[in-house]
């Protein structure tokens, strides 16, 4: 039968943890239907065709870390609505002696917004979206996010036929059902729970994405220290991840079609349930040590391309033992800071990857090594008889032995004592960026949707590590994606996972751009590599 098991409990005190951040906020109160209202207006904008429901943590909205953030995405194009269902008195009004009990001073807020959350949104549409139901042509669009109390109000805004996109970011409150009823939403929370709400959302074929943050915990998105390399960073990107996904669906009412973003923290997540503290984490799946598979060698999905058009503007220029595409930085003749690239079985020769090297220059001298020595699957005349699974070894193995000799001839040719250097592997080239990260030179590294990857490989991690992944993958499964997760965890690395809904291994780089879903899942993942490495090349 069914379940409907609690997958992110009621808040716990880890939600009354924070350090406040510094700024001034720009929005202002009004009183909207049944509550107080803080509404940050877009920046320079008299009205806005975007409304974003922003439904705050415990803190609420008179919190200036949650004004902050809510004028962030104002500045963006959006009026931002925030209602106070804590009546003026949010957790960092009240005083907590010694008997204070979180949950019991929860609960009746939760019932209080519960209650009062539908009727302030009837206010909010007919204050600010009057036209909406009346003229769908009016082109007003509505999108929430909601921060660990406030991401029940947005699960359950995923149900609606009105909702263009959702986000939240450590919820509480949820339950399997909430799931299963969404049509769109974003979130970040325990492992245990995400995967458990990962495979309903995959059953359900919803449009959701995944992002996990590494050490950073629970409130990270508001109340994380500024101050913290990797809460900062955190904190940022999440906003910006959030944002991207609701630009995707904020163009036309017609372009509506329920959506689900999901943003993680890798922590252990205190929290109270019945007035049991839990510890909420995944546990590893085997009781010793195991060197599993996790990636397998490249399959029939490998060969699937769409062809993309463009110039590139890349040169060929023979280091070490390689031939080597090679796309340059512009104005500069001294590269402080270099991305391998290591490619998929379609090669540097192939013009999906020449672009995608040719994006990565805006900053960055790009290389990427001829490890198929002007051989790429593209030029094999693949008949009835053709075997992938005998094609693809030999340059395997001959790469594994060429590619050290390779990255020392690009030392010695392009670094200088300043360079720090990144790498990023498409499917084959996937198992020598994990390699890589093994190193102690290594700035940080990215694969995605990779091949030839073991247990062993993520053990030896030491160096920040990016997983950009799809939903749909035979090479790289959820659980393989689940094992290597939990094994980051257990080295206590640097990471950062992001999953993509409706795509297949080979988003990356062989999508097809006249797909929404394949053409955003690979700009997005772009962008959010580069992201990463400026991280740890600034």
């Amino acid at each position: 039968m069914t379940s409907n098991k609690v997958l992110a409990a009621p808040p716990g005190t880890c939600c009354i943890e924070t350090v406040h951040h510094s700024g001034t906020a720009v929005g202002r109160w009004e009183d909207i239907g049944p509550m107080r209202t803080y509404v940050s207006p877009p920046s320079h904008k008299q009205g806005s065709d975007r409304i974003l429901l922003f439904f705050p943590d415990i803190w609420g909205p008179d919190y200036l870390n949650n004004q902050l953030m809510m004028d962030y995405f104002a500045s963006h194009g959006y009026l931002v609505v925030a209602p106070d269902y804590f009546k003026g008195e949010p957790i960092f009004k009240v005083e907590r002696g010694p008997a204070f009990d979180m949950l019991t001073w929860v609960k009746p807020h939760r019932d209080v917004a519960d209650l009062l959350v539908p009727g302030w949104i009837d206010a909010v549409k007919a204050k600010y979206v009057e036209a909406f139901f009346a003229n769908m042509d009016a082109g007003l669009i509505i999108s929430s996010t909601g921060y660990c109390f406030g991401a029940l109000d947005v699960a359950i805004l995923t149900s609606t036929d009105w909702l263009a996109a959702g986000a939240f970011v450590h919820p509480s409150f949820l339950t399997e059902d909430h799931f299963k009823a969404a049509k769109q939403t974003d979130w970040v929370f325990p492992t245990a729970s995400r995967v458990r709400a990962e495979e309903i959302l995959v059953d359900m074929k919803a449009n959701y994405h995944i992002e996990v943050f590494a050490k950073v915990q629970h409130g990270f998105g508001t109340r994380g220290d500024p101050n913290v390399p990797e809460q900062r960073w955190a904190k940022e990107q999440s906003a910006k991840s959030v944002l991207a996904w609701f630009d995707r669906f904020c163009h036309s009412l017609l372009d509506i079609s329920h959506h689900m973003m999901l943003a993680d923290s890798r922590s252990h997540i205190h929290s109270h349930r019945g007035g049991e503290t839990l510890k909420l984490y995944l546990p590893s799946t085997t009781a010793m040590a195991s060197n599993q598979v996790l990636a397998s060698s490249p399959g029939e999905c490998c060969l699937k391309t769409v062809q993309h058009t463009g110039t590139p503007v890349g040169s060929w220029e023979h280091v070490g033992p390689m031939n080597t595409y090679k796309s340059l930085p512009p104005h500069k003749t001294t590269y402080d800071r270099i991305l391998l690239f290591f490619c998929d079985i379609f090669g540097p020769e192939y013009i999906n990857n020449q672009l995608l090297m040719d994006y990565a220059s805006n900053g960055y001298l790009v290389v990427g090594p001829d490890c198929f020595e002007g051989k790429a699957i593209f030029k094999v005349d693949r008949g009835p008889d053709f075997d992938l699974t005998k094609w693809v070894p030999p340059y395997r193995e001959r790469a594994d032995g060429f590619i050290p000799s390779w990255i020392g001839a690009i030392k010695s040719k392009y670094g200088n004592e300043k360079t720090k250097y990144v790498t990023v592997g498409y499917c084959f080239g996937g198992p020598d960026v994990v390699n890589l990260a093994a190193t102690d030179w290594l700035a940080a590294g990215a694969f995605v949707h990779p091949a030839f990857l073991t247990e062993d490989r993520f053990r030896n991690v030491k160096q920040p590590l990016f997983l950009s992944c799809a939903e749909i993958d035979q090479t790289f499964p959820p659980a393989s994606r689940h094992r290597a997760e939990e094994i980051l965890v257990e080295i206590k690395a640097n990471y950062h996972v992001q999953v993509f809904a409706r795509v297949e291994h080979g988003f990356g780089v062989r999508g097809d751009p006249n797909i929404p879903e394949q053409r955003w899942a690979k700009e997005e993942s772009a962008r959010s590599i580069l992201g990463w490495f400026d991280r740890f090349c600034n």
